[in-house]
């Protein structure tokens, strides 16, 4: 419950920053915690705060939504109505040059689908955190010897490729995991429920 208010709170305030960063503010003095004055460097760490909590938001509301409490999705095999489902979802799968591969999950309760569009699209596999793991050190090699303009391949990367590695001066930079994965590794925008 205590969850739910709060995101309740942020986005109501959300809405206007400027009311946002002095309500911040505001608080922050009446508990004698601020010493400075609210200005452009304040506001850019409760924007980045704010991020941060919107993503842990979204996180929570998946949890919450797929009854999850450690619940591990797994591949299941569809019946005929969840195919047809999917067709339904993925409708650019009925176009007559387009051939797709439909895969299906559980995820606590609630059946989710994929279609993979072949190629380079609609990934349906699994990249779990683990794996992206190693892919950073790999990459973070490959950034600090072979410098500034290095490019880091997809055959490195595998479907982590969607996280944008780039070499920038020698070190390797990429998007934050949970911008593009599930809490189980599953591409996030990839996969639609059912139910």
């Amino acid at each position: 419950m205590f969850l739910i208010c709060t995101i309740i709170s942020w986005l109501r305030i959300v809405g206007n920053q400027e009311t946002f960063y002095q309500t911040v503010c505001d608080t922050l003095r009446a508990r004698d915690r601020l010493a400075l004055p609210c200005g452009p460097l304040l506001g850019l760490r409760i924007e980045r705060l704010m991020k941060n909590m919107l993503k842990l938001t979204r996180l929570a509301l998946i949890l919450v939504a797929c009854g999850a409490t450690g619940a591990v999705a797994k591949e299941i095999h569809p019946t005929p109505a969840m195919f047809a489902k999917a067709k339904e979802i993925f409708r650019d799968c009925a176009e007559p040059d387009m051939r797709c591969e439909y895969h299906f999950r559980n995820m606590g309760g609630s059946i989710w689908a994929c279609a993979y569009h072949g190629g380079n699209w609609g990934f349906c596999t699994q990249t779990p955190l683990s794996l992206v793991k190693k892919i950073d050190e790999m990459a973070e090699d490959l950034c600090r010897h072979s410098g500034p303009d290095a490019i880091i391949p997809h055959v490195m990367t595998g479907e982590a490729e969607a996280l944008n590695y780039e070499c920038v001066g020698s070190h390797m930079r990429r998007k934050p995991y949970s911008d593009v994965f599930d809490m189980d590794g599953w591409t996030s925008d990839a996969w639609k429920p059912l139910n």
